[in-house]
Parts: C-alpha cells; sequence; structure tokens
C-alpha cells in the first residue's frame, strides 16, 4: 500500500463581531517534487447584501 501524506492544506478563520469581520486565510503546498513558478488563486463566493471595505 502506498499512502501519501497531503500535499495541501488551508485553514479559514473569520473573526470580529457585528458589521467588521476579518477574514484569514493560510495555505501550504508541498510535494514530493519543488512546485516552480506555483500560483494559487482563491474564489470566495460573497452574499449579494455584504459590503466589501476595499480601501482597508
Amino acid at each position: 500500500m502506498n499512502i501519501r501524506p497531503p500535499i495541501f492544506s488551508m485553514y479559514i478563520q473569520a473573526s470580529g463581531a457585528g458589521l467588521h469581520r476579518h477574514l484569514s486565510v493560510d495555505t501550504s503546498i508541498g510535494s514530493l517534487k519543488r512546485f516552480i513558478d506555483c500560483q494559487i488563486a482563491y474564489r470566495f463566493v460573497i452574499p449579494s447584501g455584504a459590503y466589501i471595505d476595499m480601501d482597508r
């Protein structure tokens, strides 16, 4: 049996109260071979009524 360890892990945490929330995302990628020029894209679905402060 060939069991490989996970190569991807992600931790998401929302903190704060009321209308002022902070979203933190921590991601790790590992491999038996190196990732060369690897990029990660996140996609979050945000409810249409949510306010996003892009200046912070």
